[in-house]
């Protein structure tokens, strides 16, 4: 098939024309934007999340400006809509020039990122002027909002549906291209189904295109008619085959490359067909007994039939290639099936951890099945299983900090941004230790609907019917009376000698972290108890009522310390303030 000179020249003309009408000041304006943008972190190179924003950018421009022609122009524009998107397409290559001249400078360039820059802003672009052109020949009123309504339903409305129905953590979409998971995941190669996923959007952009073409004559509208069958149909082939391209991960193509099934009372687990198959039965008996230890610890009761699946990748970039995620495990807590996604090697180190995650969705808020504040999920699974990170102890991680954060990195740290902003070593903690004081603690009482975190003096707070209270020790007991609390039904000698010397009335059995949280609101006034437990059983309690006001020393009136070598408490007393009566 020939085609005819007049298309070439028609093209050149276009060309040519867009060339000459693009202004001096876009230009300046254009070039400026890039060398800004090459001096910003975690955009500043011509990369994935440099293409994710300027897709998003792209997508919005292409369909506010074609739908604004219809509602704002009573003239015809200058330049035709083939002009108007090579204007465009030049501007952003102006864009990403000066990105490229910094990143060659830098030594930092890489022809993967042209690639992700090439499959992102244009087709974007392409697909929101289409988008927008289709609006505006309709003759739609408020073009422009429609448009606007219209782009951000294809990028989150799109998005929202994969998020809560899939176990995936990266995502395609026809606005901003690709997501490509966790922020903790380093490296983000460019993956092979992002390419068949973006000629999807290219068929999108066609079909537009096609519906938004005035035809005159019979003839081309069996042409027009032909054209639109073809693209409905290439479109509904690509969506229907995208578990097996890789566009979404179905559970079912989880399992089919997850090919080792074993089951336990609480747990489905499919793991990979290179680990042995006595290994993942020792693995599924370690699911069994986090669980049951998890749910002791927090006084809950798995609900009765319901399956835990935990799918176990043979290394990180297997996890990487079917879920998005290569160096993190996660929990999908949003979703309604109870889930873990793990690789073989971080199983010792994460597993009891991710556990939690399952377990805390029962109290989480209705929408995610969590608390917005990323901290305290991450609070509570460190306080529960006593963790600190995959490679180093708290004391490890204390001693590398050259200054231990200041009390507003410690609150910024629990706002519900915060967490992002600092490494991951600092994030995960639950009782913190310095110097060998506690200095940030987070308790979760599951059962009560509470959560208690502190992150220094003055700075104790309860989170309770997403209410967040300050809290300072203050008597909630009736005048007279002094509550005492104990390890003991029947507390041995010395105790009962210092619950007859401070006056107590009463006294109650509380085996749990919790009762640290009592004084701090000042529903007790007293917890006493012999040498017993370990410093992780108390650190994270020490430091919620400590903050609060309590005063907390050993029997013998010794300040209460850390970092012993064999790391075993002495006697401890805890008082809500000198004088008990007020």
């Amino acid at each position: 098939m020939k085609i005819p000179y007049r298309c070439f020249r028609s093209l050149h003309i276009d060309f040519f024309t867009t060339t000459c009408m693009i202004r001096v000041p876009h230009v300046l304006t254009i070039l400026i934007a890039g060398i800004g943008a090459s001096q910003l972190p975690f955009i500043g190179t011509l990369h994935v999340d440099l293409a994710f924003v300027a897709s998003i950018l792209a997508g919005m421009w292409g369909a506010l400006r074609e739908a604004r022609i219809q509602g704002r122009f009573l003239f015809k524009p200058t330049l035709s809509y083939n002009c108007r998107l090579i204007r465009d397409s030049l501007l952003l290559s102006f864009f990403a020039g000066m990105v490229v001249i910094f990143d060659l400078w830098r030594g930092c360039f890489s022809w993967e990122g042209l690639l992700f820059w090439i499959l992102g802003p244009y087709l974007s672009l392409f697909l929101g002027s289409t988008v927008g052109r289709f609006i505006s020949v309709k003759g739609f009123a408020f073009p422009t909002v429609i448009a606007g309504l219209w782009i951000l339903g294809i990028g989150v409305g799109s998005w929202l549906i994969i998020f809560f129905n899939f176990p995936q953590l990266y995502f395609f979409n026809h606005l901003w291209g690709y997501w490509p998971g966790p922020l903790y995941d380093i490296l983000a190669p460019l993956p092979a189904a992002y390419i068949p996923f973006r000629m999807i959007t290219l068929l999108w952009g066609a079909l537009f295109l096609l519906l938004s073409t005035k035809q005159v004559k019979a003839g081309p509208k069996l042409s027009k008619r032909l054209g639109i069958f073809s693209t409905l149909s290439a479109l509904l082939i690509g969506y229907s085959t995208a578990g097996y391209w890789g566009g979404i991960t179905t559970y079912s193509s989880l399992k089919k490359n997850l090919t080792i099934h074993v089951q336990t009372p609480h747990f489905n687990l499919y793991a990979d067909d290179t680990i042995p198959i006595p290994e993942v039965e020792r693995w599924a008996f370690r699911h069994e007994f986090y669980l049951q230890n998890i749910l002791d610890t927090l006084d809950l009761e798995w609900p009765e039939g319901n399956q835990i699946e935990s799918y176990i990748y043979a290394n990180e970039w297997q996890k990487k290639e079917l879920v998005g995620a290569k160096e993190t495990s996660y929990v999908p807590i949003w979703l309604t099936k109870d889930q873990l996604h793990i690789a073989h090697n971080h199983l010792a180190s994460v597993l009891e951890h991710e556990l939690v995650h399952v377990v805390a969705k029962d109290f989480g808020n209705l929408l995610f099945n969590g608390s917005w504040n990323i901290a305290l999920i991450e609070g509570l699974a460190e306080a529960v299983t006593q963790g600190a990170s995959q490679h180093s102890t708290l004391n490890e991680l204390v001693a590398a900090q050259p200054e231990f954060p200041p009390i507003e990195t410690m609150r910024k740290l629990f706002s519900p941004w915060g967490f992002y902003s600092e490494s991951s070593g600092l994030s995960y903690v639950s009782g913190l230790i310095y110097k060998n004081l506690p200095v940030l603690g987070v308790i979760g009482a599951p059962k009560k609907d509470r959560i208690f975190y502190s992150f220094g003096k003055n700075n104790s707070f309860l989170l309770e019917n997403n209410k967040v209270i300050k809290l300072n020790c203050k008597k909630n007991t009736p005048k007279g009376e002094i509550k005492a609390l104990t390890n003991h039904n029947q507390p041995p000698e010395i105790i009962l000698k210092k619950l007859e010397e401070f006056g107590a009335t009463s006294f109650r059995k509380l085996s749990s972290s919790y009762k640290y949280c009592l004084i701090a609101t000042g529903e007790y006034d007293l917890y006493l108890d012999k040498v017993r437990a370990k410093e992780w059983d108390d650190a994270a309690g020490h430091a919620i009522a400590e903050h609060a006001g309590a005063i907390v020393t050993s029997l013998e009136n010794e300040t209460f310390k850390y970092g012993k070598e064999d790391y075993k408490n002495p006697t401890i007393l805890i008082r809500r303030s000198l004088n008990l009566n007020d």
